[in-house]
């Protein structure tokens, strides 16, 4: 090998291992600007909220919600939530600690462990937490208790303006003239041709109006 031989292969090693680096920290960046973060923060007394205040998504979330005793905890799977999202978590049953076990876009496990208001965040390779709930149904359920408290006494016309007021926030135009002279009354109410279908409603705002609409005919208070 001549000495342009040898010059050239270390050219080329140079350039092969600055290529490499730089691949390196490009990825490191990348994964550092995709990173979620979660912590817990608490609104009020046992009134806790889950915020990202990372970079990034928070995918395939779980959330421990544990009591004093060993045997008290639930495993809920929950909705992802986006960069400088947060999600209420008003239906905790326990709430005495908290983690959650989510993931980053690039699959990496992170776990933050909330004790005493105290959050600590870490890489986590203990594997995947097996949940025993779904956030729709624990949040769903709590709705639903509400509802109940607050539909008992009311007349047939409250419970109907109770329902349709879920489409007037829409603004559907109502064929009934009696929920149409009241809606247009209100203030907040601003009618829109363009919405007409069902399924243009939130999957909240669907099971609220049908459990309405059941505790109507399940106790014939429905007016048409």
């Amino acid at each position: 090998m001549t000495i342009t031989d040898a010059l050239t292969a270390i050219s080329v090693l140079i350039a092969g291992s600055a290529l490499g680096f730089s691949y390196f920290t490009y990825r490191s960046a990348l994964r550092a600007s995709s990173r979620p973060v979660l912590v817990f923060v608490m609104q009020d007394l046992y009134q806790w909220e889950l915020r990202n205040i990372g970079n990034g998504p928070a995918t395939v979330v779980k959330i421990r919600d544990s009591g004093v005793k060993i045997e008290q905890y639930q495993i809920t799977n929950c909705f992802p939530i986006s960069a400088g999202a947060a999600t209420n978590l008003s239906w905790l049953r326990y709430g005495w600690k908290l983690s959650a076990q989510y993931k980053d876009v690039f699959g990496r496990t992170f776990v933050t462990n909330c004790n005493n208001c105290v959050n600590k965040i870490e890489r986590d390779n203990g594997g995947i937490w097996r949940s025993t709930a779904e956030e729709w149904d624990q949040r769903m359920g709590r709705v639903k208790d509400r509802l109940i408290n607050d539909m008992a006494g009311k007349t047939a016309w409250e419970l109907d303006i109770m329902r349709n007021e879920i489409f007037a926030r829409h603004g559907y135009i109502f064929k009934r003239n009696d929920l149409s002279d009241y809606f247009s009354n209100q203030p907040w109410y601003r009618p829109n041709k363009s919405f007409l279908s069902y399924n243009e409603m939130t999957h909240e705002e669907k099971y609220i109006a049908n459990v309405i609409l059941q505790y109507q005919n399940k106790n014939n208070l429905r007016l048409m």
